[in-house]
């Protein structure tokens, strides 16, 4: 599609400003560079809710402050009520005609980093960077008609619907191999030789001081560090913020993948987990990747095992202190565990990694349908 059939948003809608005079108890919402509408954490102590905006179903809300927020914009279609509240420095606004212009194919187009990378240009002042109502309404978008829209979006969302559904799948999965965990290490009804549980069927307990509960007889008290070895991270050399050409291995921080490298560290099954700030989000991790100075790497042949013990540790417990926290290769290798027998531990490991190996291959799943999201974004153009 030529620039020429491009039109200009600020005929398609309209500022709203509709206070909450009567003070209604609506849900206090906010907006997320990531474009979504989420829980307001503001500490709300004698705030007058009087002052603050209504934003009703299929309405828009950005923030039009772009100083603090990185290279995305917050900007949001509210579907998640019918109506809530949002802070009076926001904008809020609507489409005049949904026969002109479909709330979601617009939605579509605020996602493509292109917008992003407009507003940011286009944001203006000498303390702060603001990108304001008329900047808004100059922006030029592609408006095919209404029945092509509706394709747009049918397909997009048919995307988002399978990534949905397949993060469902995960989350259950992971709680089928958490729930089996529980079972058979903490509450030790593990399979004993006739396939019933083993505690409440009669299985030995001897008493460990150090716990001071009875446990399976033959497993033994040990320190962490004597099933994993553990290393940190190291600084990227370099970064790109997208999965573009040479830059192809992900970079794993405390919490995630922030961005892609032209080089990898690691080309085996680790487990990686926040060193500072960020703990107890433990990624599985089977590719080749780079893991920053912000993370601990463990290395194991019992990987279930350790994962479900990294997910049952009270950091909070363990950790250093210091504004953001601290966890050190010490204090994860030192971590008393209970050592069951040798079978056990097998016959765990092999049932749980096949439940874990179906997450994994969900997981990958979704990575190509982003990828395919990310293309019908840019498709909008043509």
């Amino acid at each position: 599609m030529t620039k020429n059939n491009y039109k200009r948003l600020g005929d398609f809608i309209q500022r709203v400003d509709v206070r909450n005079t009567e003070n209604e108890d609506f849900p206090l919402m906010g907006v997320s560079v990531q474009k979504y509408f989420i829980p307001s954490i503001a500490n709300t102590v004698g705030t007058d809710f009087k002052k603050y905006k209504i934003v009703e179903r299929n309405q828009f809300t950005y923030i039009p402050d772009t100083s603090r927020r990185g290279d995305k914009i917050g900007v949001a279609l509210f579907d998640d009520y019918e109506k809530g509240l949002v802070s009076q420095a926001y904008t809020t606004f609507e489409i005049v005609d949904f026969n002109k212009l479909h709330p979601e194919y617009l939605m579509m187009w605020f996602r493509r980093p292109e917008f992003d990378r407009y507003a940011r240009y286009h944001s203006i002042g000498s303390v702060r960077e603001v990108f304001d109502w008329n900047d808004m309404c100059d922006v030029e978008l592609p408006v095919p008609s209404i029945e092509k829209q509706r394709e747009i979006v049918q397909e997009y969302q048919a995307v988002e619907k399978r990534i949905a559904l397949n993060e469902e799948m995960i989350a259950k999965l992971e709680e089928t191999a958490q729930a089996v965990y529980r079972e058979w290490f903490v509450e030790f009804e593990f399979p004993d030789e006739d396939g019933k549980p083993y505690k409440s069927n009669g299985g030995k307990m001897v008493w460990n001081e150090e716990l001071e509960k009875e446990v399976p007889e033959g497993w033994d008290e040990v320190q962490l560090g004597t099933i994993m070895e553990i290393t940190s991270g190291k600084p990227s050399i370099n970064k790109n913020e997208i999965k573009e050409n040479e830059f192809i291995y992900p970079i794993f921080g405390a919490g995630g993948v922030m961005g892609y490298s032209s080089n990898f560290l690691y080309n085996e099954r680790i487990l990686s987990m926040g060193r500072v700030g960020t703990h107890g989000v433990i990624q599985r991790i089977n590719s080749p990747c780079w893991t920053t100075d912000n993370t601990l790497v463990l290395k194991t042949q019992n990987y279930e095992y350790v994962y479900n013990i990294l997910l049952s540790i009270n950091y909070d417990e363990i950790n250093r202190g210091g504004v953001q926290g601290l966890i050190t290769q010490t204090d994860i290798k030192e971590y008393k565990i209970l050592l069951p027998i040798e079978d056990i531990l097998q016959n765990f490991e092999d049932m749980s990694s096949k439940v874990m190996n179906k997450t994994e291959i969900l997981s990958l799943e979704n990575q190509k349908l982003e990828e395919l999201k990310d293309l019908l974004l840019t498709r909008m153009v043509r």
